[in-house]
């Protein structure tokens, strides 16, 4: 059955919105090829996702060898998606649109000791008041970053009190800002959506709170291995000024190369203002150890999504087209 009055196969249009989504700023003849679907049914369903405001197209800069300048589509940048980083001492909140532009970045209570549900009550509402002024069209959703260890006395290392507080936490989102989706997990977990065909990557998360690594194998978590690879190759000889998390980076860094040969290294930040400084002391250690670095090392920029929010946001956009490809198969309109 076909939907809208368009002669368009179902999956087309979901293949057309999910190439589109993971490749914002395309012309009509990438999307055919990505899509392997006739350049008649692409303009079709564009069509439709114009018309719906979902997708918004602009001139290419670059002319082709025809001398041309063709339209690019991408998703509407109105649509935008919060995350909210919650710790003991500290609540903070940021928002990003859909071209991964930090439009609202607050924080909350900073540095006060012992924060509790009321104080987050009032966070809540100064943050909805807050993104209020920079979302008009579309709020794709919320998601509540957890620690690793521990959040207003619950062991977020037990399951059964994890999913105690996750529950608490989405009545709380749901009285205060009544977000269309909703997530809650902590930190890693969000990231470890990001590598699912990467063999091995070594993910470091520094923030004001919180310290935390992870690797991932084949999309998979495997602390165990990460324990072994913290173990010092031998007994450091620290160089002048250096950081002991610098130090520990490139200790992890050695001992992985030496078990994986090639793999990733990803140094994630918010609140490190000065990552490059972080990342010379990396190489600078990594250089008397005469250690080389087998792939670029990707830092974040605090200004720009870390790799936690665009974890975020993959899990967020990933129910937005599920959504929209459900309601495709329906037959109501969108």
């Amino acid at each position: 059955m076909y939907k809208f009055g368009l002669k368009v196969k179902d999956e087309n249009v979901i293949k057309v919105l999910e190439f589109v989504a993971a490749n914002n700023g395309v012309s009509r003849a990438e999307i055919s090829a990505g899509c392997g679907v006739s350049p008649k049914t692409v303009n079709k369903v564009l069509r439709l996702f114009l018309d719906k405001s979902l997708f918004v197209m602009s001139l290419k800069k670059e002319k082709t060898a025809a001398g041309q300048r063709p339209y690019r589509f991408r998703l509407n940048p109105n649509y935008n998606y919060v995350v909210c980083y919650f710790h003991d001492n500290l609540f903070r909140a940021r928002l990003f649109n859909t071209d991964g532009r930090l439009k609202y970045n607050e924080f909350i209570r900073k540095y006060k000791i012992g924060l509790t549900f009321d104080d987050l009550k009032d966070f809540l509402v100064q943050t909805k008041e807050g993104c209020q002024k920079f979302h008009p069209a579309f709020c794709l959703g919320y998601a509540a970053v957890l620690p690793e260890k521990s959040l207003f006395g619950y062991d977020l290392s037990d399951p059964a009190s994890k999913g105690e507080l996750t529950e608490k936490l989405e009545g709380m989102f749901a009285d205060a800002v009544k977000p269309r989706r909703f997530f809650c997990d902590s930190g890693i977990n969000f990231v470890s959506g990001l590598y699912p065909d990467a063999p091995a990557v070594l993910f470091f998360n520094l923030d004001y709170c919180e310290y935390s690594s992870a690797l991932f194998k084949n999309g998979e978590r495997d602390d165990k291995t990460l324990a072994e690879l913290k173990i010092p190759p031998r007994e450091p000889e620290f160089l002048p000024n250096s950081d002991p998390i610098a130090d520990e980076i490139a200790f992890v860094y050695m001992n992985a190369k030496e078990r994986f040969g090639r793999f990733e290294l990803h140094i994630d930040s918010r609140d490190y203002l000065n990552i490059s400084g972080l990342a010379a002391t990396v190489r600078a250690r990594l250089d008397a150890e005469k250690t080389s670095l087998t792939q670029p090392m990707e830092c974040s920029d605090p200004r720009s999504p870390s790799t936690v929010d665009r974890g975020v946001e993959a899990v967020i956009m990933r129910s937005f087209l599920d959504d929209i490809a459900e309601r495709i198969r329906e037959p109501e309109d969108l």
